[in-house]
């Protein structure tokens, strides 16, 4: 009998829903809806879920987005927008705001019939 040893022969690694949620750094409820949904490879035996690992590895690929590509547009829109200048206005009106937040706050509640 001939053994392959390129890895032919081997068995898939299957996985369970709890495995892949600690894998993906998801919730099992996550994985299974996205099993429900069809979102997600998966294998089911008599009722049983699991998962391939080399099917998974293939769909992370799938869904995994690279920023490099767009790197220029993101430091574009970084120049473009600024914050405002803060303005001794600016500060006054926050400053009031905050005194009439705080005093509101402090003010006591009156329960009966108001006598």
């Amino acid at each position: 009998m001939e053994t392959k040893t390129d890895g032919e022969d081997r068995a898939p690694d299957f996985m369970t829903a709890a495995e892949v949620a600690v894998w993906l750094r998801v919730g099992l409820s996550t994985v299974y809806a996205w099993t429900a949904n069809g979102r997600i490879p998966y294998v089911k035996f008599n009722g049983v879920v699991r998962f391939q690992r080399n099917q998974l590895s293939g769909w992370v690929q799938q869904h995994t987005i690279c920023p490099a590509a767009s790197s220029q547009n993101v430091s574009e829109r970084i120049n473009v927008i600024r914050p405002r200048q803060l303005s001794h206005r600016t500060m006054a009106e926050a400053a009031v705001r905050v005194r009439r937040h705080l005093v509101s706050a402090k003010k006591p509640i009156h329960h009966g019939s108001g006598q």
